[in-house]
């Protein structure tokens, strides 16, 4: 889903997932409790048809298309060493 040097893809994530999961990680202090909830989109159904033809992450993401049920996308160079498999980035190629 995403590829690069280590502390730009944790310090800067492109990847709709790789976003959330980053946010996932709690903070070890009781202060810096979580505020927001993150919430995924439910699509069973619409999930089933991803797993044939489009993105694998689409039932997860906030910020899919239509384009990422039917379609995988491919992995696109974005930076000098960066590269995302997100329609989000494809202009970037």
């Amino acid at each position: 889903m995403e590829m690069g040097p280590v502390d730009k893809v944790i310090s800067e994530p492109m990847h709709p997932y790789v976003q959330l999961l980053i946010n996932s990680i709690p903070v070890p202090d009781p202060k810096h409790r979580w505020k927001d909830r993150i919430v995924l989109p439910k699509t069973e159904l619409a999930a089933q048809a991803v797993e044939i033809a489009g993105c694998k992450f689409y039932d997860r993401c906030p910020y899919r298309m239509e384009k990422c049920a039917k379609e995988r996308p491919e992995l696109v160079r974005v930076d000098k060493d960066r590269f995302v498999a997100c329609f989000l980035h494809s202009w970037k190629a």
